[in-house]
């Protein structure tokens, strides 16, 4: 029986590698890019399409489109749509921009439900923007006192740098 040869399994796993690579960026790019789909699942999200929506999770997508759309009408009501948002007990997304504007919010309940989600995020999948998650902690240190907000930011410290 013939051994393969090391050159050969090497240029084997080196293929496998980058295939690997390519498909974790269209996995990331799927789930990121918040609407563009990336060829190789597009059959698979037409299936998904004919499939109907549990009713709550189509409210609770209603209701983060309504904390975007808050998020360009200014700070006053972003603040106002995302302290109902929380105080409703909805999940908060895995959007990062929005979390980092949640960061700035004024009460306590919902910063702190920012960074336990920050922390879940980063252990699911890497932050994409720790600058602007960094850019806030001198802000929230000086904004509270709660010492399980500032357990919560020193976490996260630790997690982006």
């Amino acid at each position: 029986m013939r051994q393969p040869s090391e050159e050969n399994m090497a240029s084997k796993k080196d293929r496998n590698q980058r295939s690997s690579a390519a498909y974790r960026r269209d996995l990331e790019k799927l789930f990121n890019s918040g609407g563009d789909v990336p060829e190789r699942f597009k059959s698979i999200m037409e299936k998904l399409d004919g499939e109907e929506i549990p009713e709550e999770v189509a409210a609770w997508k209603e209701e983060v489109d309504a904390l975007r759309e808050a998020l360009d009408e200014g700070f006053r009501p972003f603040v106002t749509k995302a302290s109902a948002f929380v105080r409703a007990g909805h999940p908060l997304p895995d959007d990062e921009d929005l979390l980092v504007r949640l960061l700035d919010h004024p009460q306590a309940r919902v910063l702190e439900v920012a960074l336990e989600h920050l922390i879940d995020l980063d252990e699911r999948a890497s932050l994409r923007r720790p600058e602007r998650i960094k850019s806030r902690f001198r802000t929230i240190r000086t904004m509270t006192d709660s010492p399980k907000i500032i357990a919560l930011l020193e976490d996260l410290e630790q997690r982006v740098g």
